[in-house]
């Protein structure tokens, strides 16, 4: 696995942007399909492999910046639940100094299938779970959300209310197949405030027109219902 820094001179207009190797010592074997995060002068990585092997989360890979290293830091398991399975494919979010592992896929090396023209191909197990990690006491916490439809190849992100989207992703456990799908799935990693309800009521009663007025527009947070309020009236006196 291989570490480079895109570098470019500020005080120069124009300048090309140069690409940087960090890690000129050790090895690490390549990962497809893993998440990173950066926190201080260290990048975190989560899970990803190959198709000889899945990443385990009983340690993490992570590299520091300001040594120009690889380093692998044992984890803390869930006291009821352990480490998370090994996966690829997953998505990651993060909330301060916790980070989300969501759903991925992992081989399924008791299941096989059989391919015309192919060899014996591993199925794919699908992954719905949803683990907390926290990059300062290296801890995992399982969380009792699930995903309703397991997938991997998915994307997520967080909005500024702490609610989790998931879009997309394969559900097919044929990983020569790999049928995707368009659904939306979302969680909450902390209550939703009453503004936030609020707010989803004013919205509700709003035309569509009015709605991409307000939010092609304005920057909002649903929990920020003053906010809102100013917007519809900014919308409304524009209109």
């Amino acid at each position: 696995m291989d570490i480079w820094r895109m570098e470019r001179p500020c005080k120069i207009p124009n300048s090309p942007w140069k690409a940087k190797l960090l890690n000129r010592h050790g090895f690490e074997p390549g990962r497809y399909r893993l998440e990173a995060v950066l926190h201080g002068q260290k990048i975190f990585t989560f899970g990803g492999g190959a198709p000889d092997f899945c990443a385990e989360f009983n340690e993490v890979l992570v590299f520091n910046i300001s040594e120009r290293k690889f380093e692998h830091c044992p984890t803390i398991p869930d006291s009821n639940f352990g480490f998370p399975l090994g996966r690829k494919c997953h998505s990651l979010v993060q909330l301060d100094d916790d980070v989300y592992i969501i759903g991925g896929c992992r081989d399924n090396l008791e299941q096989q299938l059989q391919h015309p023209h192919h060899q014996l191909i591993t199925k794919q197990q699908l992954l719905n779970d949803v683990w907390r990690f926290n990059l300062n006491n290296l801890k995992w916490k399982k969380l009792q959300t699930n995903l309703p439809i397991p997938v991997y190849f998915h994307s997520s992100t967080l909005t500024k209310d702490g609610c989790v989207y998931v879009f997309g992703g394969c559900v097919d456990e044929d990983p020569l197949s790999q049928t995707r799908v368009n659904c939306l799935q979302k969680f909450w990693l902390k209550p939703p405030s009453l503004r936030y309800f609020a707010s989803n009521a004013l919205i509700e009663n709003m035309e569509i027109n009015q709605k991409r007025r307000i939010f092609n527009n304005f920057d909002i947070k649903l929990s920020d219902s003053e906010a809102l309020i100013s917007a519809i009236f900014k919308a409304s006196v524009a209109a």
